[in-house]
């Protein structure tokens, strides 16, 4: 399956509170309540997933990216300082070259082929390969929720969670 993204300036970023909740260790978007009216008129999803079991919600037929959630348990990642980010709030698309089956995870990165870095100062949390590749643009497609997108490839994940 060959995925491309594409960044789409009119529409806004999915709102909400990124949350990670220790207990279950992983990512939660909670929507705010205009965002859950919105997301619940997509008429179906499926998930790309990234690093065994983060997955990318992708609305059917239209592509749009929603949001970021699943399990990431925090004894895999790794403490450090990362570089600065500049996120662009809008939404973004992935065009796929087959068909997407509502409800079901469609393997964009392998588990294991990224690693997890945690900066504790900033708060951001990096998912990407080990060497950090420079982005052409740092795309957040949903509340503190970051996509470093080169050429329409999806480069890295960048994520500033509330934990609870």
């Amino acid at each position: 399956m060959r995925v491309r993204f594409e960044i789409v300036d009119n529409l806004p970023p999915t709102a909400g509170t990124l949350k990670y909740i220790t207990a279950d260790h992983g990512f939660f978007l909670e929507l705010d309540p205009v965002a859950a009216l919105l997301h619940g008129k997509a008429t179906a999803s499926a998930s790309l997933m990234v690093d065994g079991y983060l997955s990318l919600d992708v609305g059917i037929p239209s592509g749009f990216l929603y949001k970021l959630d699943g399990l990431h348990p925090q004894t895999a990642w790794r403490r450090g300082r990362l570089p600065a980010i500049q996120p662009e709030p809008c939404g973004m698309r992935a065009r796929i070259d087959e068909e997407l089956i509502p409800g079901v995870g469609y393997t964009l990165v392998p588990e294991g082929q990224w690693i997890t870095i945690h900066d504790v100062a900033s708060g951001w949390i990096y998912v990407g390969p080990e060497a950090i590749v420079p982005a052409e643009r740092h795309i957040g497609f949903a509340a503190n929720t970051v996509a470093a997108l080169t050429d329409g490839q999806l480069l890295a994940i960048w994520l500033r969670p509330e934990f609870v």
